[in-house]
């Protein structure tokens, strides 16, 4: 059943060849079964392999080749999507994966954030397949990527797992991880476990974790803000803004110091790490012919490293 749902809502080509590698390796096991069978009754009655034994070793390995054309498919548009990520900037922005219980309002959440519609959001069970990424301003004026994830379910079967691996793999890339949860949902804290098991199955639980507890409009009594808790409502905003001003602190909580010497062909860089980090001082070098900017700022250590890698590339001919 969670399957045909997926099928059908699968829209992009990588959705659906993920939807479709899930169907064929939740089908083979199954073919195998059907093929042990039929050979212990061969075993049972003394006699040789029969049509039907031998058309399903065929299917079998039909199956086994197209798994294996499938995952060669989606290598490679994961490739693509690294090589295009590498391209988009530079120096990287932040980003930040919305996760949570299908259904828990995650497109929502990311459309008030950008002020438009452009996330396919619904009423119903994975409403979203595909990872959706949008530009968001955080209150101190930081630029952010905020990337729209698969819900999850309790059960997930493990093939859609394996299958969607790549999209969920976006996820262990983030830099802080918040977790949707619909608090208006009776079972709300078993859907919470069930998030954050699936978070360990891929790796990412060891990211920080933000929980915004989504339809808090819907409740006579509401929870109290804490550190790493929320309440607000993706419908009519309320929380947002305390929830965005808690990504910019725990951003600016890992920044480092840093004293760095830009030249004046590379002055471009300035307005970059403004967008990555911040700018303590900054001063043009006296009697510097190349002119030279001494810059003191703050940056994490992924930011840090592109930086540097940039002022080290040799200087076009």
């Amino acid at each position: 059943m969670i399957l045909n749902i997926f099928a059908q809502r699968a829209r992009t080509k990588v959705a659906k060849l993920q939807v479709e590698l899930a169907e064929r390796q939740y089908e083979l096991p199954r073919l195998s079964d059907k093929s042990t069978s039929l050979a212990q009754q061969r075993g049972v009655i003394g006699i040789r392999a029969g049509f039907g034994e031998r058309k399903l070793e065929i299917d079998r390995r039909k199956v086994k080749d197209k798994i294996a054309c499938l995952k060669k498919e989606i290598e490679k548009i994961k490739f693509h999507r690294e090589i295009q990520r590498s391209k988009r900037q530079d120096v990287p922005l932040p980003v930040v994966s919305i996760v949570g219980y299908t259904n828990a309002g995650k497109s929502t959440f990311l459309n008030y954030l950008t002020g438009k519609n452009s996330v396919y959001a619904d009423d119903k069970l994975f409403a979203t397949l595909d990872p959706t990424t949008r530009k968001v301003k955080l209150p101190d004026g930081k630029l952010t990527l905020f990337t729209d994830t698969v819900g999850f379910i309790k059960k997930l079967p493990h093939q859609l797992i394996a299958a969607f691996k790549s999209t969920l793999e976006e996820i262990t890339k983030s830099d802080l991880i918040i977790h949707l949860i619909d608090i208006s949902d009776k079972n709300y804290k078993d859907n919470e476990k069930t998030v954050m098991g699936v978070l360990r199955e891929i790796g990412a639980d060891k990211l920080t974790v933000i929980n915004a507890y989504n339809k808090c409009d819907l409740l006579k009594s509401k929870p109290l803000h804490t550190e790493n808790n929320f309440c607000l409502s993706a419908k009519t905003g309320l929380g947002l803004q305390e929830l965005l001003s808690a990504v910019s602190v725990k951003f600016e909580s890992k920044l480092k110091y840093k004293k760095i010497s830009i030249p004046y062909n590379l002055f471009s860089l300035i307005s970059k790490i403004k967008s990555a980090g911040k700018i303590i001082r900054y001063r043009h070098q006296k009697n510097d012919p190349k002119g030279h900017a001494e810059l003191e700022i703050l940056i994490d250590e992924k930011n840090w490293g592109q930086i540097q890698k940039i002022l080290n590339e040799p200087s076009p001919a």
